[in-house]
């Protein structure tokens, strides 16, 4: 009887101990209604994925020439508000070059700048205000310039990975992609066109300013184009050059 009474005791205290665990566990995961709605709606925007399309407008580029990749999106979602970009690109850049001014993104009329570091590839494209940017369509062009020196052959570029925000925190996607586009680098000419400094064929001020903005560190020059623009071939590229284009385009002097 005693063993009875005690096991009886025992049992009652197990299930005291158990039922308090249980109200502990039942009081600090309740959820409400609300709640799992707004839990819900977390998982759908977590679901939301975007894809990059690429593509190069040819196949093949002679060196000292230009190619132009042009980046795509395709999201679960038509559109989303866009206010930053950050891209990383994966090049060559023995090969390639690349510069912020090559860059072309999606409403460039609203971009406030456009960073890009030749070292990682990566480019940052901030805007002044939010944008809406559609699912399906263009997010930004870059022209790449083919290096003169370039080692003919194949070369792979592309978009590696990229991400996109908006000022709202909660309007955010990410795409990574492990396919690089393949472009066969041919032969170029090596004729040198000295003052024909934006490899237009022609000699004139356009030609001037774009000396003196590199002088200012406005811009850079490709291989080629400093090779135009030293036209004194003294292997620099300063104020003395542009001054002589500027004699040139004037009538002063007749060649370099």
């Amino acid at each position: 009887m005693r063993k009875q009474i005690m096991a009886g005791i025992l049992v009652l205290a197990m299930v005291g101990i158990t039922g308090h665990f249980q109200t502990k566990v039942l009081a600090d995961t309740t959820i409400t209604e609300e709640e799992l709605e707004d839990t819900a709606e977390d998982v759908e925007e977590a679901e939301i994925s975007w894809q990059i399309n690429q593509k190069l407008d040819g196949d093949s580029c002679k060196q000292g020439k230009d190619v132009t990749l042009t980046v795509s999106l395709a999201g679960d979602t038509k559109s989303m508000k866009l206010s930053t970009v950050f891209v990383r690109l994966q090049y060559d850049p023995g090969v390639f070059e690349i510069s912020a001014e090559n860059v072309v993104p999606v409403q460039s009329g609203s971009v406030d700048y456009i960073s890009f570091d030749e070292d990682s590839g990566e480019l940052d494209i901030y805007y002044a205000n939010d944008i809406s940017f559609e699912s399906g369509t263009d997010l930004l062009k870059v022209r790449l310039h083919v290096l003169s020196d370039a080692e003919p052959g194949k070369a792979k570029v592309g978009v590696e990975a990229l991400e996109l925000y908006a000022s709202d925190s909660d309007n955010y996607a990410v795409a990574e992609n492990k396919s690089m586009l393949s472009v066969t680098i041919k032969e170029g000419s090596s004729a040198v066109l000295l003052g024909d400094v934006n490899l237009d064929k022609k000699i004139n001020l356009t030609d001037v300013k774009l000396i003196m903005k590199y002088c200012n560190g406005g811009t850079k020059l490709t291989s080629a184009q400093k090779k135009n623009a030293d036209v004194n071939q003294d292997g620099k590229v300063n104020l003395t050059d542009a001054n002589l284009v500027m004699k040139y385009c004037n009538g002063a002097i007749k060649k370099f």
